[in-house]
């Protein structure tokens, strides 16, 4: 599913400056399938799957997800965090399917506006 949905973001020409990936094997995968000709995929280590942490384990790890996000992207791209739904659930309440895109609107200094959430079903309905 992954996969399509980098296909799909070249589709729309949707322009992707960075790839910010969870170092968990899974994500990695998911970053090489969706972005396999990609040059700029980091590997970010606080960005490890939170879901069995003590509340203080996640705080670095939730404050660089957080970092990530609000960052402006360069003018005229776009950056991708491929991280873990519960790291999104701890952040903000919201916990997205597997492989759904969900876009903010990054503001800095650890401000972000959500913007919406794509799920990998709703792909080819957009494309028509």
């Amino acid at each position: 599913m992954i996969a399509t949905v980098g296909e799909y973001l070249r589709q729309f020409s949707i322009p992707v400056a960075t790839v910010h990936v969870s170092p968990l094997c899974r994500a990695k995968e998911s970053a090489a399938l969706a972005f396999p000709r990609h040059q700029a995929v980091i590997v970010v280590p606080n960005l490890i799957y939170t879901a069995n942490m003590t509340a203080a384990q996640k705080r670095p790890i939730l404050a660089e997800t957080r970092r990530l996000l609000s960052t402006p992207p360069p003018p005229g791209s776009n950056s991708l965090v491929l991280a873990h739904g519960p790291n999104l659930m701890d952040l903000i309440g919201y916990f997205p399917k597997e492989a759904t895109l969900v876009i903010f609107r990054p503001k800095g200094n650890g401000a972000m506006d959500y913007v919406a959430s794509i799920p990998a079903s709703r792909w080819l309905e957009l494309a028509q």
